[in-house]
């Protein structure tokens, strides 16, 4: 029988599987499959619960609305943000599996042991893109929410940031080898989910432990990057 995790507020549940990034790599296109699946609950927004104090991933989350500065310390605040995290999954029914995806997971120093602390029998599949293709995608996606406004060549030069962290898969994966077995972590590549989505999908839904369905949701790319009309 599938062991639920044993650390959870008022007996909560907690996610069975996280589809933990890479950005621009198909996450959300695999989070819209996977949630339309019967037995499937997984909430709409990234959470990034498990980075949430990770400055480096999340400069914006620093900025309180008035324009202060607020400080966030996942450690301190532990019992706070746990709650916070388990509300996103009051409405899943008694059966079936949970999920969540946050795209900073796979890239954040801090995400593999606290997952590991929290949800030792977790499943993590993480997509990964060609690293130029993905750092590429990533730009434009900054350009569209004003964080960049340089070209793309200027922005590696004078602000790489996140751009080029994101795109360092074998250093972030082996954080991840060195907290789970290697039988709870997927890979899948972003060619592969866009040459055969039908298929990967299948082999995520044996990974995570579902029947198979006799038939899959429709694929529909979500999120995909867009150049804007006017730069």
């Amino acid at each position: 029988a599938r062991r639920r995790p044993v650390n959870q507020p008022g007996g909560a549940r907690l996610p069975d599987f996280i589809i933990g990034g890479a950005m621009k790599s198909g996450t959300s296109t695999l989070h819209q499959m996977l949630g339309e699946l019967p037995g499937v609950f997984i909430p709409d927004p990234e959470i990034y619960f498990f980075s949430i104090d990770d400055i480096e991933q999340h400069p914006e989350f620093f900025v309180a609305g008035d324009g202060g500065w607020q400080n966030r310390d996942f450690d301190a605040n532990r019992d706070e943000y746990l709650a916070w995290y388990a509300s996103f999954f009051a409405g899943a029914p008694a059966s079936g599996m949970i999920g969540e995806d946050s795209t900073s997971y796979l890239h954040s120093a801090r995400c593999a042991t606290r997952i590991r602390a929290l949800l030792p029998h977790v499943k993590l599949v993480f997509l990964l893109r060609d690293p130029a293709a993905r750092t590429y995608s990533h730009y434009w996606h900054l350009v569209r929410t004003g964080r960049a406004t340089e070209s793309f060549e200027a922005t590696l030069r004078h602000a790489p940031g996140t751009l080029f962290q994101r795109s360092r898969y074998r250093e972030q994966l082996e954080r991840y080898l060195a907290c789970f077995p290697v039988e709870r972590v997927k890979v899948i590549l972003f060619e592969d989910l866009v040459e055969r989505p039908q298929n990967i999908v299948r082999e995520v839904i044996d990974f995570i432990g579902l029947p198979q369905p006799d038939r899959l949701p429709a694929v529909a790319h979500r999120n995909p990057a867009r150049v804007p009309r006017s730069i």
